[in-house]
């Protein structure tokens, strides 16, 4: 296969993103095999959305797909109870007067 085939995308661009970082003195960090618990955050949210999203829906085409993924995006991004608010939505009135340094805002006593 030619080395500009588009089809060799990742490889090369995977090729490429360690030759510069070797130029550029970068270190290069990868997540030990079988270890998934060192990118813990990506692993959540990749579970969930396959869970919640990619196994709960048959796609009939690329537009449906990306509809139905942009629904459930938004309803996970905006509409879904977070623990780290109290099991408040980012959407509430509560949400949005929280300062992530400060706690609550103009709470009153």
């Amino acid at each position: 296969m030619d080395p500009g085939d588009p089809r060799r995308g990742t490889e090369l661009t995977s090729n490429a993103v360690l030759g510069w970082s070797g130029e550029a003195k970068i270190d290069w960090h990868y997540i030990a095999p079988g270890k998934p618990t060192q990118n813990g955050f990506v692993e959540s949210f990749n579970g969930r959305m396959r869970d919640e999203c990619l196994n709960a829906h048959w796609f009939l085409s690329l537009d449906d797909a990306r509809a139905k993924i942009e629904a459930w995006r938004r309803h996970y991004n905006e509409s879904r109870p977070h623990t780290s608010l109290g099991w408040m939505t980012p959407r509430c009135d509560w949400a949005w007067n929280v300062d992530p340094c400060f706690g609550v805002m103009g709470a009153q006593n």
